[in-house]
């Protein structure tokens, strides 16, 4: 087995992971249904009205609630305002978020044998890149860190499904 997992871990090119789970637990200890209620009242106390039904509410936590919010009002000031909401929400989160148990380790073993790594994730991507940056592996990525984008309910770039090298592989956030 540890020779596979050898041969596995030096034989990747190009890795992709997903951030919330594989990574970190971005919210640990919060329930998704407490945090989606949350963002839907601190909107309508600014006045702007969630249009949900208590099931979307309840069956998927804040990205169900934006994603719903996306195909009732897409383009909206509300739906510009929820998404800020969360960002800030997992901004906040991304100081506090727990480590999956070994994954520090693995992403810079496979970043130390040279392979090509990068974040998909529908989380906004400057929250990735701060807890990335506060557990010192924002490196091992560079600048391949693919999240939601404003706008919600418009999909990933197309080359996030592969961290092979490309002309149009443009990263969410800038780099210097």
């Amino acid at each position: 087995m540890t020779e596979e997992l050898r041969d596995l871990i030096t034989g990747a090119q190009y890795v992709v992971f997903g951030f919330d789970g594989p990574l970190c637990r971005l919210f640990a200890g919060r329930q998704a249904h407490d945090m989606a209620g949350g963002l839907v009242d601190r909107l309508e106390k600014r006045g702007l009205h969630v249009p949900l039904t208590e099931e979307e509410l309840a069956s998927g936590g804040p990205h169900a609630v934006l994603r719903a919010v996306a195909r009732a009002r897409p383009g909206s000031e509300l739906l510009e305002a929820l998404e800020e909401e969360l960002t800030r929400e997992e901004l906040r989160a991304a100081a506090t978020a727990r480590p999956t148990p070994y994954a520090d380790p693995l992403v810079r073993t496979w970043s130390a044998v040279g392979s090509r790594l990068a974040i998909a994730t529908d989380h906004a991507p400057s929250a990735a890149e701060r807890y990335l940056t506060g557990r010192g592996l924002a490196g091992c990525f560079g600048p391949h860190l693919y999240g939601r984008t404003p706008g919600p309910g418009a999909p990933l770039p197309a080359r996030t499904a592969s961290a092979a090298p490309s002309p149009d592989w443009t990263p969410a956030l800038p780099r210097p």
